[in-house]
């Protein structure tokens, strides 16, 4: 299960953000208020991120001296990221740090409006923007074209 949010609203993240429920945002582009509900690889990547500086700070994402990740830097934790992912799982990494978002979108079950309410999208068109799902259609029903014709 994906989170789904942009690259802003990660940077600003902080354990006070963290509830029972879930991770309580106000999205920067919208203003729409969500609890992210937790999810057991939600619950692990909270943790992780606590051990991965040494000086403890409100920062969910900081860096090893407890001072807030920067844009600038996340963009280099991300390419170091797509690096190893490619070099040692052999993971095609040819997409950007913003396509999780459609992929989050895209993946998650649900009608076009649960979609929207994951999201936090006001828009339905910005939903359909993002889906990048490949939609599956049945055929129509119709006669085999080996059946014989029925004599008239």
């Amino acid at each position: 299960m994906y989170v789904r949010l942009v690259k802003g609203d990660i940077l600003k993240l902080e354990y006070s953000h963290l509830l029972e429920d879930g991770i309580f945002i106000t999205q920067s582009k919208t203003g729409k208020k969500q609890i992210k509900m937790w999810s057991p690889r939600l619950r692990e990547a909270i943790a992780l991120s606590e051990t991965l500086a040494e000086k403890q700070t409100n920062f969910v994402l900081r860096r090893p001296n407890g001072q807030k990740v920067h844009d600038r830097s996340l963009q280099d934790y991300w390419q170091t990221a797509k690096k190893k992912a490619a070099l040692e799982y052999g993971i095609n990494t040819d997409f950007t740090f913003h396509d999780l978002k459609a992929k989050g979108i895209s993946d998650y079950e649900g009608t076009m409006a649960d979609k929207q309410r994951f999201s936090g999208h006001k828009e339905f068109a910005q939903v359909n923007t993002y889906d990048r799902k490949v939609d599956m259609v049945p055929p129509l029903n119709l006669k085999s074209i080996n059946q014989p014709k029925s004599n008239q």
